[in-house]
């Protein structure tokens, strides 16, 4: 049996060391080793959100689009790391279908149930996307208490908010 190749995908919106792209790097290239894979090409996209169309990401798929069977596998951490919006993950994963090649990711578990594995995955990615919303809510009620304190971090008001001078 051929090894196949794979990429590896590293993205994190901030250098906590435990998703750092260096930590993640370091994963999943035991992963990739575990599984006897050769990973011939690395996309990183560190400090950068998922739901900043990261760039490094959307090359990776024009790549993958461009020359199909470069590789086979796209390697990354968790759901997380390619998006937080799950029909986003869906399309990527259908776009990587389309050209040969499948994500996995080294945190979730391998059942061998094709269809146990997908709920797995769909489960990680709702979870991806609620904790999205959640954090998005977080900002905007922090920047709303903020104001509200007469207070600003700086730069211009958020959008939609009024500042009123007394």
């Amino acid at each position: 049996m051929a090894i196949e190749k794979c990429v590896l995908y590293l993205r994190s919106s901030n250098d906590a060391h435990d998703i750092a792209p260096a930590a993640q790097e370091r994963e999943l290239r035991e992963h990739a080793k575990d599984l006897r894979l050769n990973i011939v090409k690395v996309f990183c996209d560190s400090g950068v959100s998922a739901n900043d169309d990261p760039p490094q990401r959307a090359a990776m798929f024009q790549e993958l689009v461009a020359h199909p069977g470069g590789w086979t596998v796209i390697l990354a951490t968790d759901t997380a790391r390619m998006a937080r919006d799950a029909p986003e993950a869906g399309y990527l994963e259908c776009v990587a279908r389309e050209c040969g090649c499948r994500i996995e990711y080294s945190k979730l578990p391998k059942t061998g149930n094709r269809m146990v594995d997908r709920a797995v995955r769909s489960m990680n990615q709702a979870f991806d996307e609620q904790h999205a919303i959640i954090s998005a809510e977080k900002g905007e009620q922090g920047m709303l208490e903020t104001v509200a304190q007469g207070c600003r971090v700086g730069g211009r008001a958020p959008l939609g908010l009024i500042i009123r001078h007394m």
